[in-house]
């Protein structure tokens, strides 16, 4: 398990004790910014109290996404609150597991209390550890799904060994999430239904997202999928995508919602990979006797003979 650990609160005394935010909640103060998640797909927060007395307030410290950018600087939306501090509260370390989320992290304190004559006050210091889980299963899905891909992807100038993939738990129903222009989480439920062409559809569906943001940019991007979430299509492939040709697809086009785009890029890596030459009865070392054009991840002697073809004009 690789990772690293950042000392983003040096021990820091907060004190409100003359001043009044009786409005809840309370504005967020910032006390860390523009900390680089890209490379994680798990964290942990620490929050070490040293000494508290909030009277009849309470503190709050909230993980936001920072989407900051060269241009326009930071803009925070809230991620979570994992620690909120009251009159009960008292010193000594609080403990919170999240999974980041976009390319940039940001801290934030906030304070509520009613009545300026009450103490409020609080010394606090805060560790982030970063760090990615084992990889194993990513490891597999990119070796074996990457290169049968990268044909397709190449029209739009995607490298594909520049994402990498991460299973964990998502809400709901959802097979995949595009977590950043880096990271595609897939959910264990796609895997465990033993089905590549399900999961190869899934992939090409969120590398589709994955151009996007990086053709966009990834406020651009989140700012555009939140219009469309409105639309009642939003979610439907129009006739007029469904009839471009492979080739001509724009993967911003504005006549279309990004989530339709990334549908009928997906429609066509299931239609239009066809393995030419591919032994269907799998003859390596695992002995699972089974057609690999079922299996979850291709065996090894299927993926030696196999050879993606793309249509474009189809």
């Amino acid at each position: 398990m690789a990772g690293v650990v950042l000392n983003i609160l040096p021990k820091r005394r907060y004190d409100f004790s003359l001043t009044s935010m009786s409005a809840s909640p309370g504005p967020t103060f910032v006390i860390a910014e523009r900390i680089d998640v890209t490379k994680y797909n798990s964290a942990v927060l620490i929050l070490r109290i040293h000494s508290i007395n909030l009277g009849d307030g309470q503190f709050s410290f909230s993980i936001l996404m920072d989407g900051f950018t060269e241009d326009d600087g930071p803009l925070f939306s809230l991620l979570q609150t994992p620690f909120v501090l009251d009159v009960t509260s008292t010193a000594g370390l609080r403990v919170a597991g999240f999974d980041p989320l976009g390319e940039y992290l940001a801290i934030g304190i906030s304070a509520f209390h009613v009545d300026p004559a009450k103490p409020f006050v609080g010394e606090f210091s805060m560790d982030l550890i970063l760090r990615n889980p084992d990889d194993t299963v990513g490891s597999e899905i990119r070796e074996n799904y990457w290169p049968l891909l990268q044909p397709l992807f190449d029209r739009w100038g995607l490298d594909l060994s520049t994402v990498r993939v991460e299973v964990m738990a998502l809400a709901g129903r959802m097979e995949a999430k595009t977590l950043s222009e880096e990271v595609i989480a897939v959910s264990p439920r796609v895997l465990t239904l033993g089905n590549g062409t399900v999961l190869f559809r899934t992939l090409a569906h969120e590398l589709a997202h994955v151009v996007q943001i990086r053709r966009l940019g990834t406020h651009a991007a989140i700012d555009r999928e939140v219009r469309e979430l409105s639309a009642r299509s939003r979610d439907e492939l129009p006739r007029q995508l469904r009839e471009i040709a492979l080739a001509a697809i724009d993967p911003v086009d504005p006549r279309f919602t990004l989530e339709a785009i990334s549908k009928r890029v997906a429609q066509a890596a299931q239609e239009m990979a066809s393995f030419v030459g591919a032994d269907t009865t799998c003859r390596c070392s695992c002995k699972c006797k089974r057609s690999t054009t079922g299996s979850q991840i291709p065996c090894a002697c299927w993926r030696r003979s196999a050879k993606p073809v793309w249509i474009d004009n189809a």
